[in-house]
């Protein structure tokens, strides 16, 4: 585009501006400042993201600000560093060369060589008095190739990271469970008083004779729930019966014995065959649903460093896939709360 001198207030064919347009095509350059060269450009104005390299220092002048040129160390080195737009995200890439930075023994019968080439590398961060850094060395390294050395470098950073974790707030699965509480202040009379219990259609015998198998009668609220629970456990019915004593009140305890395996009770009465004073009652105080675990094919997807993580159900167990292979754990708990933790295996990039 050319602005004639005229426009800028001098004259023209004197004064004349010339505006060129063009795009930098990636790993190209353009030649820039005074010297000997005809395709030179004194002044420009670029977009995008620009590396600016001379044999000697140079500074650059823009309308905010005057940056003066720093030695790159990596610059013709055995390590390219390259960044993003934005320069948070950084690219390392080392040279290593598996026929000359290994060991070798003696070709000739004289002196053997061995290998002396260090991979190195320093992450800084906000705090300057705080920095990650590793080393490793070829001769550590077998094979020694590039996913090698990028295994163990990240592997010795990461040892030095806080390890990022997540908790499930609330269980995946659990068990049904059922309590019934037994009231009442009158002796139990064990010839006269009985128990009716049925559990998913199955008839479940109470014998207030006999509550452990040793002929002990029942007399009071605790021989109750013992013979209700010593007879429920020996029906075997998907069951398991517990006592316990809350607030001074016996109960009585039904779990699945099963994570999401549900039962149902039909029938859980007593009987109080005398019925003087304070009639003896057995009463529902709680019950809590069982929830089985996501069936297969169940699927969660999260972000972590960056990449996508999917979660699903095989055969009862997670299947972390997506990412870094072996970067993502993740289970169900002793309490069967999800559990994932970024830690694991590496899978270097060659």
């Amino acid at each position: 585009m050319l602005i004639k001198g005229s426009d800028l207030g001098g004259v023209d064919g004197v004064n004349d501006l010339t505006i060129t347009v063009g795009t930098i095509a990636s790993e190209k350059f353009v030649a820039m400042g005074s010297g000997v060269g005809a395709a030179r450009i004194g002044n420009a104005r670029f977009s995008g993201q620009l590396i600016f390299s001379a044999s000697e220092s140079f500074s650059l002048t823009s309308p905010l600000e005057t940056k003066i040129a720093a030695r790159d160390p990596n610059l013709g080195s055995f390590v390219k560093i390259e960044s993003n737009l934005t320069g948070d995200v950084k690219t390392i890439d080392f040279e290593v060369n598996s026929d000359t930075d290994v060991s070798i023994s003696s070709i000739d019968g004289g002196h053997a060589v061995a290998a002396a080439a260090t991979y190195q590398i320093s992450v800084p961060t906000s705090t300057s008095a705080v920095k990650f850094s590793a080393s490793v060395s070829a001769s550590a390294m077998k094979p020694l190739n590039k996913a090698e050395v990028n295994n163990a470098l990240i592997e010795k950073l990461r040892e030095q990271a806080p390890l990022a974790s997540l908790s499930g707030n609330v269980t995946a699965a659990s068990k049904q469970v059922t309590t019934y509480g037994f009231v009442g202040s009158e002796a139990i009379n064990s010839a006269a008083d009985t128990v009716t219990i049925k559990i998913n259609n199955t008839a479940v015998n109470v014998n207030l004779a006999n509550i452990d198998g040793n002929n002990t009668p029942a007399t009071n609220a605790g021989h109750v729930t013992t013979a209700i629970m010593n007879a429920v456990n020996a029906a075997k019915l998907g069951v398991v019966a517990s006592t316990a004593v809350v607030g001074g009140s016996q109960q009585i305890v039904l779990t699945g014995a099963t994570v999401g395996t549900t039962f149902t009770v039909e029938n859980f009465e007593f009987a109080d065959a005398a019925n003087a004073g304070s009639q003896g009652t057995l009463s529902l105080v709680s019950t809590a649903n069982a929830k089985d675990f996501p069936a297969d094919g169940s699927s969660l997807s999260i972000t972590f460093e960056g990449s996508q993580y999917n979660l699903t159900m095989l055969n009862g167990e997670i299947v972390v896939t997506g990412g870094e292979p072996g970067r993502l754990t993740a289970y169900f708990d002793s309490n069967n709360k999800l559990q994932i933790f970024g830690g694991g295996t590496l899978s270097g990039a060659s």
